[in-house]
């Protein structure tokens, strides 16, 4: 991975660990703390930095166990703080830390039996909770930016912060930003918006369905953005053995999109 341009490698840690503060949240053949920070180590000696996500959108938080039923509650915030101030330290005060936050509407939950959606203040509300959780432990938060492709701008920027990382996503092949040309223009019309407010943006893009993507995107957006960190392939795979031809090819596309930055 190193050789082909990456240098971080982003861990969904979920229920993949045995937490001290809440040991009910890990599954049954969770990794101890030792075993995780081994497995960190080893990223390391790669030359790869490892990076935490803790997806607390209502739409992926089954890891939370118990608590995706506690939403907003006392207990729920006292959790939330708990596994992010052990993660920053399992993790060794990592630069970023994903939050996730995607997804949390009808359209993504219509086939659960149990559908819980934050909206208004309250989304915002939780979400800045969340990101001043990680700032006081002492690493950056960052989340995906879906609401930013229905929400009015500047409803955006008075409710999120700028030391907020940004990861807009987009995985398609097209970067028109008709909708008439494009039925995902507003996915694409995020990156531009959030250029326009000034925020720091990671993008990213994906082998999922298409590996030119990810390529493509990197060329729109060195070419658009002002304020990018860096960019990210995304998957969209479990760490499974069946999978692991697409995380090489999710190696390979990255490897074609930083090239294409080295060459201008």
């Amino acid at each position: 991975m190193s050789a082909c341009g990456l240098n971080a490698v982003l861990f969904d840690v979920g229920d993949s660990v045995k937490f001290k503060s809440r040991p009910d949240v890990g599954l049954p053949d969770a990794l101890s703390l030792q075993q995780y920070h081994e497995i960190l180590e080893r990223c390391r000696d790669l030359g790869l930095e490892p990076l935490p996500k803790l997806n607390f959108s209502s739409c992926h938080d089954a890891w939370l166990g118990r608590y995706s039923r506690m939403l907003s509650t006392a207990e729920y915030y006292h959790c939330c703080r708990d596994l992010i101030d052990e993660t920053v330290e399992l993790f060794g005060g990592p630069r970023f830390f994903h939050l996730g936050m995607d997804e949390e509407d009808y359209v993504n939950q219509q086939f659960y039996e149990y559908i819980v959606i934050r909206r208004r203040g309250l989304w915002w509300h939780d979400v800045n909770f969340l990101a001043e959780c990680v700032k006081f432990a002492g690493s950056r938060p960052w989340v995906w930016s879906d609401k930013i492709w229905h929400t009015d701008l500047a409803e955006f920027a008075a409710n999120m912060p700028k030391y907020v990382l940004q990861s807009n996503w987009y995985y398609g092949t097209t970067f028109e930003l008709d909708p008439a040309k494009n039925q995902q223009a507003e996915r694409v019309q995020g990156f531009l918006d959030l250029n326009s407010l000034g925020y720091d943006q990671l993008p990213t893009g994906s082998n999922f369905m298409y590996p030119e993507n990810f390529p493509q995107l990197v060329d729109f957006c060195s070419r658009n953005l002002e304020r990018v960190v860096g960019y990210m392939c995304f998957p969209c795979r479990g760490v499974l053995a069946k999978y692991e031809d697409e995380y090489m090819n999710c190696a390979d596309v990255s490897r074609q999109a930083y090239a294409q930055l080295e060459n201008g």
